[in-house]
């Protein structure tokens, strides 16, 4: 009770400090928007389950999700953060969708061995907050053994082309590199921030695994650093390229403070406010809740969800 109590109170004085500073105030926490329900590889630490028929969001359902991205701060709108957009059929049609106005909110994630150079020429100046780049490895046989299903030739061939395209562009999209740790790739991170650093991107992030009961136990017990793995990593990446920061599991935050390279974002993944998922049939969730609204029957989702904030709130930190 304490701790719901001591969340509301600061959610209050942050509306109000925002407010003096003449800043929209962001409602929900996040907002995840995946435009379609599959991928184009099988990673061994995938949350994500397949199987089920692929379904892709419809333009009219991606501009009516667009619509909210004033809901949330910056970086906080997240396209496609559990599938690979650019298999979406009407992909490059549905980049023209998204504004520099409602793009400063958002991020799209992707793995990059889809895209053609048409659509990495696209991606190079998308008017977003941050493009997220699938970088696990940047050595082909630690790369191909997590990222099952992928080339590393492709990928390579790829990020390059991304890098190239963004060194020519008079407003080069931001690039941020997420890396999950394994035992596998573990050899190569030190080394990689800085190669990522040459290439152009702004921040390499090395993060913990977020698995479930999917994944393969000999995989896990194959692959996931054990604490004291976890402590030697931190060690040694102490001294890591400044672009480079990690996200540790939660469990370990508090012995990693004042770590130099501790995520200072590390607090956004204990979420305590309220967040929508949309799903590609244009389903919307509150997650922590059983509440399920359809894009289709919504007129003004910004309006909308503006006014179910107030209740989802209480739903949600009673």
């Amino acid at each position: 009770m304490r701790s719901n109590f001591l969340s509301r109170v600061h959610r209050g004085i942050k509306r109000r400090i925002m407010r003096l500073l003449n800043k929209p105030v962001p409602l929900y926490f996040s907002i995840a928007a995946d435009i379609t329900n599959d991928c184009n590889i099988r990673c061994p630490f995938c949350f994500s389950t397949f199987g089920a028929p692929r379904v892709n969001m419809t333009p009219d359902h991606f501009v009516k999700a667009l619509s909210l991205t004033p809901l949330v701060a910056e970086g906080m709108f997240l396209i496609s953060c559990a599938f690979e957009p650019t298999i979406h059929p009407e992909f490059n049609s549905m980049l023209d969708l998204i504004s520099p106005h409602l793009g400063s909110r958002a991020i799209l994630s992707t793995n990059l061995l889809a895209p053609d150079p048409d659509t990495i020429h696209r991606l190079a100046e998308l008017p977003i907050h941050h493009l997220n780049v699938s970088v696990d490895s940047l050595e082909a046989q630690s790369y191909e053994s997590l990222r099952r299903g992928g080339r590393f030739e492709r990928f390579e061939e790829n990020l390059h082309r991304l890098c190239d395209c963004r060194k020519i562009s008079s407003r080069p999209v931001p690039m941020f590199g997420i890396s999950v740790v394994t035992r596998r790739n573990r050899p190569f991170l030190k080394d990689m921030g800085y190669r990522l650093a040459d290439l152009g991107f702004v921040l390499h992030e090395v993060r913990d695994l977020f698995l479930d009961s999917a994944t393969p136990a000999r995989w896990k017990s194959d692959s996931i650093l054990t604490d004291e793995d976890w402590d030697g990593l931190m060690e040694e990446l102490s001294d890591a390229s400044p672009i480079l920061q990690i996200t540790p599991p939660l469990r370990l935050f508090e012995r990693y403070a004042g770590h130099p390279r501790l995520n200072p974002y590390q607090l956004k993944y204990i979420q305590t406010g309220v967040g929508l998922r949309i799903e590609p049939e244009g389903r919307v969730l509150v997650q922590g809740t059983d509440r399920v609204y359809h894009l289709s029957d919504i007129d003004d989702p910004l309006a909308f969800f503006t006014r179910e904030y107030p209740s989802l709130a209480r739903i949600v930190a009673p």
